[in-house]
């Protein structure tokens, strides 16, 4: 099968999830004999959009990448003000300024129209990641008439989400992939489309040993305990509570935990000892951090999935979780590996239950680990993926069978 996927950015140093995910299907995919395509920008950051990597066209681990110019770079106080009305609870937003928004939003790559029917048509079935930015928002209703397209949202309960204009995407779209059940269940009472949904989940390879004496002695934490957040620092995200939580922890209880931010940031966090922030770090080095960690902290209470959730487990460590995120909570009570909490006091607790009891981490770490063996390799997470681009391509057959047969012939009047 020809496969293409657009998304916003792609590359090895991109960090976010949807982009990392779409790699790992793309590279996997190439593996198992399909031929893939990759229509993307030229940047790295989303805050920006402005080309640090090479526009034009290379082979990257067997897949074809296109990466294009970004004319209009975002500005942030524009943005920033944009957002501000579009998202205001005074009032609804208009189209004008829905659209305004997703122009800010971006990205919108030089001659994305063009580029985008063109390189469709050389495909049979077009991905789109994420349902959040431009290259999604207007580029699936551009090929929804002449090619199968999945829509793979990444969705999660957030003021875009509930934007009118976006439920066109999810109209018009031939299959829809779901990372978990509660993500499905968000788009069904949201949309309630007509396309089949399909819950594929994340694959995860087995994961490198991690040494975290090296992680220490790089980040000077000596032998204090530490926690660890894995993504992109962002109120959005949840970063700065984990950080405030910490520090109350640390003064409430006088105890010498330190919480490490792994990733790059789109705030600024409080400047103290115990908070420490490494940037974008290569895999060897997410994986030292990980296998020293009394915990991952996922403060996020917006999640579709939570990748580092998995690979924290797969590192044989604990997590805490924000409740407040149906897709969290239920991965904590499924997985039964994870404490969840919705308070700094519950915080504080579960903190409590694994610096008080040593052999509870480690135990809710191997629980964990036996959790995505069994439910996240990437063997079945990849056959469900291709069952699911068979049923879109059958549903787009139906679907335009079902206008031949409603559309009269031209010049013919219709049938009374």
């Amino acid at each position: 099968m020809r496969i293409l996927f657009v998304v916003q950015r792609y590359g090895a140093k991109v960090a976010g999830g949807a982009e990392a995910l779409t790699r790992m299907f793309a590279e996997r995919l190439v593996v198992g004999g399909h031929r893939v395509s990759v229509l993307s920008s030229a940047a790295t950051d989303y805050r920006s959009w402005v080309d640090d990597m090479d526009v034009g066209t290379s082979i990257e681990h067997g897949v074809t990448v296109h990466r294009c110019h970004v004319p209009r770079p975002r500005d942030a106080a524009r943005f920033a003000g944009i957002s501000a009305r579009t998202f205001s609870r005074r009032n609804r937003p208009c189209s004008v300024l829905e659209g305004a928004w997703m122009c800010e939003q971006g990205p919108i790559p030089e001659g994305f129209a063009t580029r985008l029917l063109d390189t469709a048509a050389d495909h049979d079935v077009i991905v789109f990641m994420t349902y959040l930015y431009a290259t999604t928002v207007l580029g699936l209703p551009l090929v929804a008439e002449i090619r199968p397209t999945v829509l793979y949202p990444a969705a999660h309960d957030e003021a875009p989400f509930r934007l009118p204009s976006i439920r066109r995407a999810f109209d018009l779209a031939t299959g829809i992939a779901c990372s978990t059940e509660e993500e499905s269940d968000l788009v069904a009472r949201r949309f309630r489309p007509g396309a089949p949904r399909h819950v594929i989940g994340i694959g995860f390879d087995p994961p490198p040993t991690g040494d975290p004496r090296r992680f220490r002695e790089r980040h000077g934490l000596g032998e204090d305990p530490y926690l660890i957040v894995l993504g992109r620092i962002d109120p959005n995200k949840g970063s700065d509570e984990a950080a405030s939580h910490l520090l109350r922890y640390r003064a409430e209880r006088n105890r010498p935990v330190r919480i490490v931010f792994m990733g790059m940031g789109a705030m600024e966090l409080p400047t103290h000892p115990a908070i420490v922030v490494t940037g974008f770090v290569e895999d060897r080095e997410r994986w030292d951090g990980l296998a020293g960690a009394t915990a991952l902290v996922q403060p996020s209470y917006q999640e579709s999935f939570s990748m580092a959730l998995a690979e924290a487990w797969q590192a044989r460590r604990p997590a805490l979780v924000q409740g407040q995120c149906a897709v969290l909570d239920g991965f904590a009570r499924r997985s039964r590996a994870a404490l969840s909490y919705r308070t700094y006091s519950e915080f504080a607790a579960a903190l409590d239950l694994l610096i008080e009891n040593p052999d509870l981490g480690p135990e809710l770490g191997e629980t964990g680990a036996a959790y995505v063996d069994a439910e996240l390799s990437w063997p079945p997470v990849l056959a469900r993926f291709e069952d699911l681009l068979k049923s879109s391509a059958e549903e787009f057959r139906l679907r335009q069978r079902a206008l031949r047969v409603v559309a009269p012939a031209a010049g013919s009047p219709p049938d009374l």
